[in-house]
């Protein structure tokens, strides 16, 4: 006969099976949770490093920051000092365009002025050629002697027109000289050479003339200045150029009488 089983260890085989159940289970889970414990306590060292990384980062670029506000405040000013310097080059260039308009405006009129003195040269070549076919005509006349007195004081006087209206060569004897005049040569001067009076400065003593070393005229020449073909009388050359001279009258009465257009001959 089989024997019986009694309720109550049936009861206690159920329940130590559950205990053995549980307690397995409870040491799976707690075996779990050492492993995850291990892999969290890994993960929040390695978070830690990460966040001390970060904090270096931080503070890196914290830095990094810093010298980039001071390379901004650097180039702000900079950049200040170029927009001053950008307004002063913009008054600069300006100041020195209108320079440019008024060196331009010079050079018009410089232009302006040089056409004109071309012109007046172009007139001065005409008038010295036709002087010189003048010259060249009278020059195959016969010499005409004129004898003249003086009976000014204050300069040379007459109407040697006859002489004049001949002109080249010109032949002067002085007989008697009057006071105020130097000593006249006998033979005075052949007329080789016929120029204009350009302008008179009668506050300093000085006439100029369009005749200079280029036409055989030198300091110290004396010249007769004649108007109307009258003898008016005498400058002395002081200064010569290639085409123009400076001279003085000699005497009071011709340097009150001499004007702008006059002609002198030697």
């Amino acid at each position: 006969m089989r024997p019986k089983v009694s309720i109550g260890r049936i009861l206690i085989g159920i329940i130590a099976f559950f205990v053995i159940i549980t307690m397995w289970y409870i040491i799976e889970e707690k075996e779990s949770m050492r492993v995850n414990n291990a892999m969290l306590s890994k993960e929040k060292k390695a978070l830690e490093e990460k966040i001390k990384s970060l904090f270096k980062d931080k503070a890196t670029l914290e830095t990094s920051l810093e010298a980039v506000r001071g390379e901004k405040e650097l180039l702000t000013g900079k950049m200040e000092e170029y927009q001053q310097e950008n307004e002063k080059l913009s008054e600069t260039i300006k100041t020195f365009n209108d320079q440019m308009i008024a060196v331009q405006d010079n050079m018009q009129k410089k232009d302006t002025e040089i056409s004109e003195l071309r012109n007046k040269i172009n007139v001065f070549t005409q008038e010295k050629e036709d002087l010189i076919a003048q010259l060249e005509k009278a020059r195959s006349m016969p010499a005409i002697a004129v004898a003249e007195e003086e009976e000014e004081e204050a300069g040379w006087r007459g109407d040697p027109s006859a002489v004049l209206g001949q002109l080249e060569p010109i032949i002067v004897e002085a007989t008697s000289p009057q006071s105020g005049y130097d000593s006249a040569p006998k033979a005075f001067i052949e007329t080789a050479v016929e120029g204009d009076i350009l302008d008179v400065n009668k506050e300093y003593n000085f006439v100029v003339l369009n005749i200079g070393a280029g036409h055989g005229v030198k300091a110290g020449d004396l010249l007769f200045v004649v108007r109307d073909k009258k003898l008016l009388g005498r400058v002395q050359v002081t200064k010569t150029g290639p085409d123009v001279s400076v001279a003085e009258p000699m005497y009071k009465a011709l340097r009150d009488n001499i004007k702008k257009g006059d002609k002198v001959k030697y």
